[in-house]
C-alpha cells in the first residue's frame, strides 16, 4: 500500500493568494534530484510567521510514497502548479533588450499589444522586429516567458527553450522560419527533468539538458524533442555542456551540488559521442598567486572548430580574493 506522507512548506504572503487546496505539487529531493515526485495541497494553515517583517504561511502537501523512496526528514524542493499553459516559447531576457545597430532592418512590426515587448529574428538575412507580449498570450497564441533559457538552432529556423522556475518543467520548440512564430511543448511535459538550461550539439542533432537528459533535434515536429538517452553519470546537474562532431566527444561542467562536495566544478567530465558513455575526467588547473595556490572552478567549456583542442573558462576560488580571477585553460 502507498504510504501517505506530509510536506510542510512555507510561502510568502505575496504568493499565498494563488495557492488553493487541491492544487497539484511537483517536488524533488536531494537523494533523487533528477526524479520528479508529485503531491497535492491539503491545507493552508492560517497562523502566519513573521520574521524580519517577512510574513509566510505554512502549506501542507500530501504525498503518496508507494516505492518507499521518501524518508522523514528529507529536504524537498516543491513547486505548486497554480497554472499551466501549453505551447510556451521562451526567449532570453537579453533578447528583449536587444536592438540592432548599423544594419538595415526589415519591415516594421504591427502595433504592439498593451505591455508588449519586441524581439528580433533574421529573415532573408535581415533583422526583423517581432512584437510579443511577455507574461501573457500573444496574437499567435503562445506565451513568452522571461524566466527561461533558450538556444538558437544552427539552421536559424527554430529556437529551443528550457523552462526554469516552473513546474512541471519542459523543453519547448518554436519555429521562426515563417511569417509567424509557432511553438510546441515536448511530448513528455514533466516526465524528464530539464533543470532550466540546454545546449545543442555541434551538428544540431541533439539537445543536452542541465539534468543530463538528451533529446533529438529534428526539423520535423513529429520526431523533434524525443528522448535520446542521458549522459552516463550519477544523478546530478550540469553548469555547461559542449559537443564536438570532429572530436566525437562531449565535455561537461558539473554544477555545484552535483555530488554533495561543493567542489564538483573543479573536475570536468568527458563522455563518448555516440552512446554518451563516461570517458574520464580532467582536473581543472589551479591558480598560483604570490599569496598561495587556489582551486580553479570551471564556468564553461568549448572546442576549437576542428575539434583538436578543448578549452575551459575557469575562475579562481573566492578565497583567493583577487580581482583578475578568470583564466582560459587548454586541455
Amino acid at each position: 500500500a502507498a504510504l501517505l506522507m506530509r510536506i510542510d512548506t512555507s510561502f510568502a504572503e505575496a504568493d499565498i493568494g494563488n495557492i488553493k487546496e487541491g492544487l497539484g505539487v511537483r517536488f524533488t529531493v536531494d537523494a533523487f534530484p533528477n526524479r520528479a515526485f508529485h503531491g497535492e495541497v491539503q491545507q493552508i494553515r492560517l497562523n502566519p510567521t513573521n520574521q524580519q517583517n517577512v510574513v509566510t504561511y505554512n502549506v501542507v502537501i500530501g504525498v503518496e510514497n508507494p516505492e518507499h523512496l521518501l524518508f522523514p526528514g528529507m529536504t524537498a524542493n516543491a513547486r505548486i502548479i497554480v497554472e499551466e499553459r501549453n505551447g510556451v516559447p521562451v526567449v532570453p531576457t537579453r533578447a528583449l533588450r536587444f536592438s540592432p545597430q548599423g544594419v538595415g532592418a526589415g519591415p516594421a512590426p504591427e502595433a504592439a499589444q498593451p505591455g508588449g515587448r519586441r524581439v528580433w529574428v533574421l529573415r532573408d538575412d535581415r533583422p526583423t522586429p517581432v512584437e510579443v507580449a511577455t507574461g501573457a498570450v500573444s496574437e499567435g497564441g503562445y506565451f513568452w516567458r522571461e524566466a527561461a533559457n533558450a538556444r538558437l538552432h544552427a539552421s536559424g529556423t527554430r529556437i529551443y527553450g528550457a523552462d526554469r522556475g516552473v513546474s512541471p518543467d519542459d523543453l519547448i520548440r518554436y519555429d521562426i522560419s515563417g511569417a509567424g512564430i509557432t511553438g510546441m511543448d515536448s511530448r513528455y511535459h514533466g516526465e524528464y527533468s530539464m533543470c532550466g538550461d540546454l545546449w545543442l550539439s555541434e551538428d544540431g542533432a541533439r539537445i543536452f539538458t542541465a539534468c543530463g537528459n538528451v533529446f533529438r533535434s529534428t526539423e520535423a515536429a513529429a520526431t523533434d524533442i524525443t528522448y535520446n538517452g542521458r549522459l552516463a553519470s550519477p544523478e546530478g546537474r550540469f553548469l555547461w555542456v559542449a559537443h564536438s562532431s570532429e572530436a566525437r566527444q562531449v565535455v561537461a561542467v558539473p554544477a555545484v551540488g552535483w555530488s554533495g562536495t561543493g567542489n564538483e566544478d573543479t573536475l570536468l567530465r568527458l563522455y563518448e559521442d555516440e552512446f554518451l558513455a563516461a570517458a574520464g575526467t580532467v582536473a581543472v588547473s589551479p591558480f598560483i598567486f604570490p599569496a598561495g595556490v587556489y582551486a580553479g572552478h570551471a564556468r564553461s567549456v568549448f572546442f576549437s572548430s576542428d575539434g583538436s583542442r578543448r578549452f575551459a573558462l575557469v575562475q579562481a576560488d573566492a578565497s583567493s580574493a583577487v580581482l583578475l580571477d578568470y583564466g582560459l585553460m587548454s586541455f
